[in-house]
């Protein structure tokens, strides 16, 4: 088993510390594993010397890699034919397009040659070879080395722009503004353990925590979750290992 210290830490005044604890106690009971590391994958990055390598840590090596790949690739085989047939059918015309993609597009088609595109599937590959080498290893017999497991959503709340202060029972509902945050940008920094190196997660509610909305001016709830990962091609040890959780009747699902 892993699981990192760095993601199992929380506040003192976290409403979800003991659902937590108890799910982690919980499947090291249930798996009994050989051993339990708590490094993160920053930590193996760095004991298996891509720090040195890179001279970067992994966070840092792969920052751009998913803006990039996605904004070129999306721009190269759909935006910019589709731009020429849509021109070509009209005048000349440009076609309208909504301000997520069309910021995502117009990034790939000016920012990123074909020579960057290509660094960052370098840099996926490599990436993929630490995950697939140095954290999740297959194993001929329990298909995956290790389990990886760390907390998804703790079940903050994430409120769009807002004026005015905490709301109470006499404040206005139009005083609430209920806003998109910013305009869309590029999506650039690095979230995408599984996406990048090919492995399964699996992502499963383990509980709820309760915070005071500003919504409803009641107590609500939010889930919280934990992500599993495994060796590629592990799927269904993720699958498995769930089920086998919640029938065992341990309170950890």
């Amino acid at each position: 088993m892993i699981v990192p210290n760095s993601s199992w830490t929380f506040e003192d005044d976290y409403a979800g510390t003991e659902q937590y604890d108890n799910f982690k106690a919980a499947l090291t009971d249930f798996l009994t594993p050989s051993s339990v590391d708590n490094q993160s994958l920053e930590g193996y990055w760095n004991s298996t010397g891509r720090f040195e390598a890179q001279n970067a840590s992994s966070s840092d090596y792969m920052e751009e890699v998913y803006g990039n790949l996605i904004t070129y690739y999306q721009w190269t085989n759909f935006g910019q034919p589709w731009y020429e047939d849509y021109a070509a059918q009209n005048d000349g015309r440009l076609p309208f397009v909504s301000p997520s993609p069309l910021v995502r597009w117009q990034y790939g088609a000016n920012n990123v040659s074909e020579e960057l595109f290509n660094d960052g599937l370098a840099k996926k590959e490599y990436y993929q070879e630490f995950i697939t080498s140095d954290v999740l290893i297959k194993d001929d017999t329990t298909c995956s080395n290790a389990i990886y497991a760390e907390p998804e959503n703790t079940g903050s709340t994430s409120y769009r722009v807002r004026r005015g202060e905490n709301r109470t029972k006499s404040f206005h509902w139009l005083t609430m503004q209920n806003l998109y945050r910013s305009a869309p940008r590029v999506p650039f920094g690095f979230g995408y353990v599984a996406q990048m190196s090919g492995v399964p997660q699996l992502v499963v509610p383990i509980g709820q925590v309760p915070y005071e909305s500003t919504i409803t001016n009641h107590t609500e709830y939010l889930p919280i979750s934990i992500s599993l990962y495994a060796a590629a091609g592990c799927d269904y040890v993720l699958w498995d290992l769930a089920a086998a959780l919640q029938v065992s009747n341990m309170q950890c699902l």
